[in-house]
């Protein structure tokens, strides 16, 4: 999942340009937000618990997050305030439509849970899966919905209300990341195996078309995943490594210089065209304005490693 995944003339007045709101969790610290691109840090209204995403919409009004204890809490006011939405626990894992209407929850890795959280117009709803969930990826307008799961990929083109199950038969590759690019016809959906799993340098499968989704696997081991709007641009971060990215959809990939080995903590998320792109290693935000070609330290104020990272991602 993804953390994408400027407000004009919005009612705090507040107007912020690409990538200048970045939002980070830190387990046993809690979250913080930045509103001058990572240059000074502000705790948010909301307690230390343990999560693996944040969701922020494209003008940064619209915040989600999920605690794995404390359940499902949402900002409308660019972070300022937090209300909860449900108490639910288990689920550590969030992306949100970009109006905030739609949010889609997925659980703590390890769990075993064979469900997700969904909140639709005010109202959360569980709703069951056949498979163990592993992440999530929802559409800017919230029609679309990817759920990778243990017996394949669960897709939605209705907001949520009905899932259909792309068994794992059309790829034997055990994924375990997904993402969904937000401008094709068909939605590109393009999955990761997990950490623990796969191979050290990316190895993929052909794109398939079912259920009117184009899919394309890779077997290669992987921490965190990110996509463009339009899916040409990926960044993923493999155990050990340190961010790779593909240019092209993932039909070629490179290693980004000059940025530290990637561990299981580590985080990536990309503007809208691409061109912000963000990495976390242990405390540290490594933040580029250039699409990779350079980048600079952002350090939050606490020594604690950084757990989840999302960005606005422009209009």
């Amino acid at each position: 999942m993804i953390g994408r995944r400027m407000l004009l003339g919005g009612v705090t007045g507040e107007n912020y340009q690409s990538g200048q709101l970045i939002v980070i969790h830190q387990d046993g610290h809690g979250s913080s937000i930045s509103r001058d691109f990572g240059e000074t840090w502000e705790m948010l209204p909301l307690n230390g618990d343990i999560a693996r995403q944040i969701a922020v919409s494209n003008n940064g009004k619209y915040i989600a997050y999920c605690g794995y204890y404390s359940g499902l809490f949402f900002s409308e006011d660019f972070g300022r305030s937090f209300k909860s939405l449900t108490s639910t626990s288990g689920y550590a894992n969030v992306s949100m439509s970009d109006d905030g209407r739609y949010i889609v929850a997925a659980p703590m890795k390890g769990t075993g849970l064979q469900k997700i959280l969904l909140y639709r117009n005010g109202a959360v709803q569980e709703k069951s899966l056949n498979g163990v969930v592993y992440d999530i990826d929802i559409s800017s307008d919230g029609m679309y919905m990817c759920v990778m799961a243990g017996n394949g990929l669960h897709v939605s083109s209705d907001y949520g209300e009905s899932f259909l199950n792309i068994p794992r038969y059309y790829s034997n590759t055990k994924a375990e990341h997904v993402v969904m690019d937000a401008t094709s016809s068909p939605r590109r959906i393009i999955a990761f195996s997990g950490g623990n799993i796969g191979r050290d340098y990316v190895v993929s499968n052909n794109y398939f078309d079912a259920q009117g989704f184009r899919i394309r696997y890779f077997y290669t081991k992987c921490i965190d995943l990110s996509i463009s709007d339009n899916g040409q641009i990926l960044t993923a971060v493999r155990p050990n490594f340190s961010m790779v990215r593909s240019r092209n959809g993932g039909n070629n990939w490179e290693e980004t210089s000059g940025l530290p080995g990637g561990g299981y903590d580590s985080r990536v998320a990309l503007s809208k065209d691409g061109q912000i792109q963000v990495y976390t290693k242990g405390n540290r935000v490594h933040y580029s304005n250039n699409s990779g070609a350079s980048f600079s330290i952002k350090t939050p104020t606490s020594p604690n490693s950084i757990q989840a990272i999302a960005i606005n991602a422009g209009l």
